[in-house]
């Protein structure tokens, strides 16, 4: 404009700003670009999943669900179950556990949930049971009811397993004979066996919660063995003839059953491991892959049983 309009009045200004401007527009579309390539790779995707899980087992459900009370809690004699129905669809998000306390208290009632963060219900799907002296009103039935706070997809506030599915799918995406990708499929197990080890070092939360030295709620949480589950199982079933992927699931086996100490989650490690066992015995056909991994099920053999 400068060049053109010699003899006219040329906002300078003005100009260099859009200048600026534009450069600094073609680097934010090459930064997206950029951004948006790294974000739906599988990896950034395994890690992000890997990210969120982690940070849902710091608190893992019914963690903050009031105070965690001994096992031998005593019911009172004299009351009835009354079952409480769902009035929403979709997938249990989040409990409002504060109100749930409240209501549970305020009433003198207990509350047994029939389902955790993560299960898909539909309306009129029974949700919790209530033990009281006499039947619950309507007001506190739907009160209670909308404490089950449900939306259109799950996520990981409350529900771990929603992390560990994430995983799950895309190693058995990998695995899927039109891909084939075992280290896609490694990485997966890999992440898993993070998880499952972080989990394994720590005590999972009472189910029987209450509010000043009273039972309350019966929760419904995860358990290792579940999550270890979640977790292991399709990836196992998928991986059957691929020893790559089956020798990682022996040694994330191994490195779990490192930190876990109680004897019902080395059962479960050694049930998977025997799956795992026989999944090679029955899908490897060449025997060097066949002896490699062998020797590597009798190490975690040996592992448990010493754990244990």
């Amino acid at each position: 404009m400068r060049t053109v309009e010699e003899d006219q009045f040329v906002p300078a200004i003005a100009v260099l700003g859009g200048l600026v401007l534009v450069v600094f527009g073609i680097g934010v579309l090459i930064y997206y670009i950029h951004h948006i390539s790294r974000s739906i790779q599988a990896s950034q995707i395994a890690a992000v999943a890997y990210a969120e899980t982690r940070r849902a087992l710091g608190s893992l459900f019914p963690e903050d669900l009031g105070d965690e009370k001994p096992r031998d809690a005593v019911v009172e004699a004299g009351r009835e179950w009354h079952t409480v129905r769902a009035v929403s669809t979709g997938y249990v998000r989040t409990l409002a556990a504060k109100a749930l306390l409240e209501l549970a208290a305020r009433n003198d009632l207990i509350v047994r949930m029939l389902v955790a963060p993560g299960a898909f219900i539909s309306e009129t799907y029974p949700v919790m049971e209530v033990l009281a002296t006499s039947k619950p009103t309507d007001e506190q039935v739907e009160a209670l009811a909308r404490t089950v706070i449900t939306g259109r997809q799950r996520t990981s506030e409350q529900d771990a397993g929603f992390g560990i599915r994430q995983l799950v799918d895309v190693a058995l995406k990998a695995l899927s004979p039109g891909v084939n990708d075992s280290t896609t499929a490694i990485m997966c197990v890999d992440y898993l066996t993070a998880l499952m080890g972080h989990l394994a070092g720590r005590s999972i939360e009472s189910d029987l919660r209450g509010k000043e030295g009273k039972l309350l709620v019966i929760a419904f949480g995860p358990t290792f063995e579940s999550l270890l589950d979640d977790a292991y199982n399709q990836v196992r079933e998928s991986a059957e003839g691929n020893a790559a992927a089956l020798l990682h699931l022996l040694n994330g086996i191994e490195r779990i059953g490192e930190r876990t100490r109680s004897t019902q989650g080395l059962k479960a490690l050694q049930r998977h491991a025997n799956a795992v066992t026989e999944a090679i015995e029955r899908t490897i056909i060449a025997p060097i892959d066949r002896e490699r991994l062998m020797e590597a099920s009798a190490s975690v053999t040996k592992q448990l049983g010493t754990q244990a």
